[in-house]
């Protein structure tokens, strides 16, 4: 998944089918249809659907919802995403310098006097510039997307600076001067968040007591938390502290065989 995580699915003869049982309520599925050679996902609270082509790498092609909404994806001959449409005509169109998103222009049916048809309307809203490193340095985004150019200075830009060569970010500054800035250290052989501050005066630091166990966070409005994980990864406890008045809390998190939260201890001892 995007957040890291992963999933195991395992066959299920009956249903001709994989299942994994991570995550509470219906488990998810994933069906192959050889005919086609495409694997079908389906999400077991939500019944969205998502279809992967295996004659195109294995690419996502479809998704739908339980509304029968749905998106068709494209790709450029380098195999990169270059079209979402719906079926209503609306589609976003993805451009590319190599191998680097830089545009992302949309089209929307739009009803207009005198029309008595909808019509396409073509806009770009979002740019994307990038270093001599291929790193993202800088999106704009268009407040007057109708005219096609960001010449007319109505625009708002978010940059991005990195801590070296890396591609670690170490300061995110937008157009009305809000900063983010963010310090690295290495914990063995891991690059760590070691402290942030924003431009409101806002921050906080971490200390890595164990980097695969037990992190401590204390912020600067002298708050403290320190965040407990299994031998397994799974999220075990968090104690929160503040210091200015020693009050302390505790939540505590128990998991059954299959991965599930099987229960939860609260704040208050509940």
């Amino acid at each position: 998944a995007g957040d890291g995580s992963t999933s195991l699915y395992t066959y299920d003869a009956a249903a001709k089918c994989y299942r994994t049982t991570d995550g509470a309520g219906a488990y998810d599925t994933l069906a192959y249809d050889s005919t086609n050679a495409q694997w079908l996902w389906t999400s077991g609270d939500t019944r969205a659907t998502e279809t992967y082509d295996a004659n195109k790498a294995g690419r996502i092609i479809a998704s739908s919802d339980l509304d029968q909404n749905r998106l068709s994806y494209e790709y450029n001959t380098t195999g990169l995403l270059s079209r979402v449409s719906d079926a209503n005509g609306q589609a976003m169109l993805f451009k590319y310098s190599g191998n680097n998103l830089t545009e992302i222009e949309t089209t929307a049916q739009v009803s207009k006097p005198g029309f008595p048809q909808p019509i396409a309307v073509v806009q770009t809203r979002i740019r994307y510039e990038y270093d001599s490193n291929n790193r993202l340095s800088r999106v704009l985004t268009d407040l007057s997307p109708e005219d096609g150019a960001i010449a007319d200075g109505k625009m708002f830009w978010t940059r991005y600076s990195y801590d070296g060569n890396s591609k670690r970010v170490s300061q995110i500054e937008q157009e009305d001067g809000s900063t983010l800035n963010i310090n690295y250290r290495q914990v063995n052989d891991q690059w760590c968040v070691s402290s942030w501050s924003d431009s409101q005066g806002n921050g906080a630091a971490a200390n890595y007591i164990n980097p695969t166990k037990t992190t401590g966070v204390s912020g600067s409005d002298g708050k403290t938390a320190t965040y407990y994980l299994k031998d397994n990864g799974q999220f075990s406890a968090v104690n929160q502290q503040d210091t200015l008045t020693s009050a302390s809390t505790r939540e505590s998190f128990e998991y059954d065989v299959l991965g599930n939260v099987s229960s939860y201890t609260d704040r208050n001892g509940n």
